[in-house]
């Protein structure tokens, strides 16, 4: 009776809208957020601190509720954030998927206090609070969404079921704005400022969770696993997350001690989320865990006031928004700004502030008059969620994989993605496989390539090629562990390292990978892929950095060095190569026009193919495309007769 009780619960009105528009719209604010941040770096980057200034809104949400009203304001906020979503999926510009993100940015940002007051106390089925547990669920169904489309976005995938998903959710974020109780002039309370001041950690909350905690791709690369089991592990923290906040409503009143410790094991895991280990899994339960158990105490120590439109929570929340800015900036920034700093100090300060406020939490709320609570239906839907990836992966009728015989000549490509951000299309992985699949290519070199990057979408572009092309992959972080160089190929690889590249003064970290790829020859064909400092006026780098590379070779036989070099023809750096013997393949066999940027109109020859002497080209090409700012060139190699 008990397990039909709780699933009895799931169905109960007013309690079930608050928690599944809450859930909802923390769905389409993550969708949102991960649209947003590549198209303001890769295709506006001017537009990246108006993205960032964009998150600070949620100051200005009184402002809506003074001048519409609770409900007409929700309507504009929440039926405004649905509606832009569902236009970046459904439309396929660049341009347009930039002001549709940023605007949906903001109005998530301002959503941010409305979710924290969906609430009816006049309602005898209503359980204040219930918004937490639907934040959590949001976070949890949305990891599982990206599990099913391998970590894309919906706006990037070209699947008719990603657009039938983003459908049903504007759907029924929609029909519950409609017909939700919940969001009248009796939820309209501002919150006291000991109660409001819980909720300066939401903003670092929101940030960690999309850096790390729900990062699949993050968690691939730190645990070397593939994605299946990193969504595994990211949605055994979202279960933790929803049994700590179980935990907190059955035990409303907890002991100093106990809330000490939760708040030092919160700064540790914090900490040790930033660095390689395998004890990344433990950190992400820990963490979750006491988050969950953290939203409890928010949402059940809610005291109001006689204060009206969310002044005090709206402020509050808006410092947490800057903080998110702010950690965002000194983990990034100098990637942009030329700003040196060690990412793990920025780590540690915030990991100190978040144990010190959940801490504070326990304070506050431990004065409030908290009733406990036994409701475990939330965790059912988690668990549901839990269980969709596997099993779309369980049934999944995929081809087998491709059993390709090595043979020559062999087909190889250069090619920078730009994280798959085109200047027309916007993010849009679909093409760039499609530009890769047509052109037959055995082997493919790939530049501005990521693995869960929040910067490129957060997603795991490498393993999501890899899949959709059958190709074995692997993949060197050179900038952070994320971002970087990788190589798929058909045939087997039979071996592969990696490496930095000097950096000088450089304000981006730039390195090399390389493999042996069985080719059916005597010996393995190695192939050196990298992508050399991009500042054409700072030469000096690419001179100590291509050095590094001829050591790497050593001469050795049956070789392609290749990348985006950012060095044009009869530089002193592209001489230096071919100095040692290198050949230039589009010299000795090119067809058509050699430039490969920018896309839309070529101008500038930067991607190279080199091959040693013991090979020869037979045709190389630039392929035409606009799938991102450079061209691809594919060269065709087999060995010399001589």
């Amino acid at each position: 009776m008990t397990a039909l009780t709780n699933v009895k619960r799931l169905f109960r009105t007013d309690d079930n809208h608050a928690v599944t528009l809450s859930a909802v719209i923390m769905i389409l604010g993550m969708q949102t957020l991960r649209v947003a941040f590549p198209l303001s770096i890769w295709h506006r980057s001017s537009s990246a601190l108006l993205l960032l200034s964009i998150l600070l809104v949620s100051f200005l949400t009184p402002v809506f509720f003074i001048a519409l009203n609770v409900k007409r304001a929700s309507v504009v906020i929440i039926g405004g954030l649905v509606i832009t979503r569902l236009l970046e999926v459904l439309v396929r510009s660049a341009s347009i998927d930039l002001t549709l993100s940023l605007i949906g940015s903001a109005l998530f940002s301002l959503s941010l206090p409305l979710i924290l007051r969906i609430r009816n106390s006049g309602s005898t089925n209503f359980k204040p609070g219930s918004w937490a547990g639907g934040v959590i669920i949001g976070l949890a169904i949305d990891t599982a969404i990206r599990g099913l489309f391998w970590t894309n976005n919906l706006g990037s995938s070209h699947r008719l079921i990603a657009i039938l998903i983003q459908v049903s959710l504007s759907a029924l974020a929609l029909t519950l704005l409609r017909t939700n109780p919940t969001l009248d002039e009796h939820g309209s309370l501002d919150r006291s400022w000991p109660s409001a001041m819980l909720l300066v950690i939401f903003g670092p909350f929101l940030l960690l969770q999309i850096l790390f905690l729900q990062n699949q791709g993050y968690v691939s690369v730190v645990l070397a696993v593939g994605l299946p089991v990193a969504f595994i592990i990211t949605s055994l923290g979202n279960l933790a997350a929803i049994l700590g906040l179980y935990v907190g409503r059955i035990r409303p009143q907890t002991p100093s001690s106990i809330s000490a410790l939760a708040a030092i094991t919160l700064m540790g895991s914090i900490v040790l989320l930033d660095q390689t280990g395998t004890v990344l899994p433990l950190c992400i339960i820990l963490v979750q865990f006491i988050f969950g158990w953290w939203l409890s105490r928010v949402s059940m120590a809610d005291k109001t006031s006689n204060i009206k439109y969310h002044i005090r929570t709206s402020l509050v929340l808006g410092v947490g928004q800057f903080l998110f800015v702010l950690v965002l900036l000194l983990i990034f920034g100098n990637l942009v700004f030329r700003v040196e700093h060690p990412n793990n100090s920025v780590m540690s300060v915030m990991a100190l502030f978040l144990g010190s406020a959940v801490f504070l939490a326990h304070k506050i709320s431990n004065n409030a008059n908290i009733k406990p609570s036994k409701d475990t239906s939330l965790i059912l839907v988690v668990l549901v969620a839990f269980m969709a990836a596997p099993i779309h992966w369980a049934f999944q009728t995929s081809a087998d994989s491709i059993d390709v015989t090595p043979t020559l000549p062999v087909s190889v490509m250069t090619y920078n993605i730009h994280s798959a951000v085109s200047n027309f299309r916007g993010q849009d992985l679909e093409s760039i496989a499609q530009v890769i699949e047509s052109s037959g290519t055995d082997v493919v070199a790939i530049q501005e390539i990521s693995r869960g990057w929040l910067m490129s979408g957060g997603i795991d572009i490498v393993s999501w090629l890899s899949d959709r092309l059958e190709m074995e992959a692997v993949f060197s972080g050179t900038a952070n562990k994320l971002w970087g160089v990788a190589i798929l190929s058909k045939y087997a690889i039979v071996e592969s390292g990696s490496g930095p590249l000097p950096q000088l003064d450089s304000f981006i970290p730039r390195g090399f990978i390389w493999v042996k790829v069985d080719i059916g020859a005597q010996q393995p064909l190695l192939i050196i892929n990298t992508h050399l400092h991009h500042i054409s006026d700072e030469q000096d780098v690419r001179l100590a950095q291509v050095p590094i590379l001829l050591d790497l070779w050593g001469n050795a036989a049956t070789t392609i060095l290749l990348g985006d070099l950012n060095a044009k023809p009869g530089s002193v750096e592209m001489d230096m190569i071919a100095n040692t013997g290198f050949i230039d393949s589009w010299a000795e066999a090119g067809v058509g026009d050699e430039y490969t940027l920018p896309a839309h109109d070529p101008s500038v020859r930067v991607d190279w193919i080199w091959h040693t002497k013991d090979l020869i080209s037979l045709e190389t090409q630039v392929l035409s495309t606009t799938a991102s700012d450079h061209l691809p060139v594919v060269t065709i190699i087999t060995q010399s007769e001589h």
